[in-house]
């Protein structure tokens, strides 16, 4: 977590910080935010991953987020490399949204895709694995349509934050295997991919 973060959003007392989903596969982002105060619960699809959050220490669970009672209610939910995964995302910003505290935040960060990339995968299907993550990733963010979902899902005030990588880059694997990682990172770059980064509060109180 940046220091400016840090310093912005860390409690002065314990709050509850609920987690549409932990790090991928190993929980460190609910660990990260005990470690700054938080009762944090972090939630996943996949058992497996959940298994191992648990087993690093993460207060974790395997269970449907839009059909749950919490029986609470969160400061802050999160929701990392989720949205670009749902056919319905606007049913679970409006779930997010019916658990947040009055002047809770929504964190979202999702891939965000370039135009030129949209066209690069138009002309040569064969590259939406490689550039896009299909089928596995069914929603393709930009800025605009992200603006149009927030919207839809009851949320007005929006803060958008530099992009970044928040995964340590792969350095293993055979000779081909390391040039393929280069030529994927490059065709991602000359796409315009990159990801969104971004707060949200609701603009009217659901509780």
């Amino acid at each position: 977590m940046p220091h400016s973060t840090q310093s912005r959003y860390r409690p002065n007392d314990t709050r509850t910080c609920g987690l549409a989903r932990c790090w991928l596969r190993n929980g460190s982002f609910a660990l990260a935010a005990e470690e700054f105060g938080y009762r944090a619960l972090g939630i996943d699809i996949s058992a497996e991953g959940v298994e191992f959050a648990v087993s690093r220490g993460a207060n974790a669970r395997n269970l449907d987020f839009l059909t749950y009672n919490f029986n609470q209610k969160f400061d802050i939910v999160t929701m990392w490399d989720v949205v670009e995964h749902l056919r319905e995302p606007a049913r679970f910003l409006v779930r997010a949204g019916a658990l947040l505290n009055p002047g809770g935040i929504l964190v979202i960060k999702t891939p965000s895709i370039g135009e030129p990339c949209l066209r690069v995968v138009q002309r040569f299907p064969s590259l939406a694995s490689t550039l896009l993550e299909a089928p596995d990733h069914v929603q393709f963010w930009t800025k605009p349509a992200m603006d149009t979902l927030l919207k839809r899902s009851g949320f007005r005030q929006v803060a958008y934050r530099p992009s970044r990588g928040f995964r340590s880059p792969a350095h293993g694997g055979s000779p081909m295997r390391k040039l393929k990682r280069k030529v994927k990172s490059a065709l991602r770059q000359y796409g315009g991919n990159s990801n969104l980064y971004l707060s949200a509060r609701l603009s009217i109180d659901l509780s």
